[in-house]
């Protein structure tokens, strides 16, 4: 199902760190070319073959569906041709990940340690008290812990 709308959200000017708020995040993952790389030349043809539209489809489609990283790769007969499958190979949530994108995307603070944070502390918190290892109350003050020790260094 579509994700809700939100029932408040703070403006950005209230958010701190360059952070936009917003309902749903993008994975933070980028693809590029190293500065030092030996071979600049085929790094490029590799880039221009993997996001290009014919092998983004397909490897959304062997890729368990999630591997969407053109616009274009939403709409394809392909992908929307499947979006009533059930089990693998199912590309039914694509809908829901685009809409998503379009009108409910946030991104991240842009805090120096942000990717400490997120990744070694709040990842971790959070994935205790979703599998009931803690509770929301312990998960809060854990993360409260985590931020005020980052934020000292």
């Amino acid at each position: 199902m579509l994700m809700p709308a939100p029932y408040k959200l703070k403006p950005a000017s209230e958010c701190g760190y360059g952070e936009t708020p917003g309902l749903s995040r993008q994975g933070g993952s980028g693809i590029g070319i190293s500065r030092s790389s030996r071979n600049k030349e085929a790094a490029w043809v590799f880039l221009q073959w993997l996001t290009c539209k014919d092998i983004n489809v397909r490897s959304t489609l062997l890729g368990g569906s999630s591997s969407a990283v053109r616009m274009s790769t939403f709409e394809d007969p392909r992908i929307t041709g499947r979006s009533k499958l059930i089990g693998p190979g199912t590309t039914r949530h694509l809908s829901i990940v685009k809409d998503s994108i379009l009108n409910h995307l946030g991104n991240d603070p842009s805090h120096p340690n942000w990717s400490e944070i997120s990744q070694n502390y709040f990842t971790v918190e959070l994935g205790k008290m979703v599998t009931n290892q803690q509770s929301v109350e312990k998960t809060a003050q854990e993360l409260a812990r985590a931020a005020a020790k980052i934020n000292q260094t």
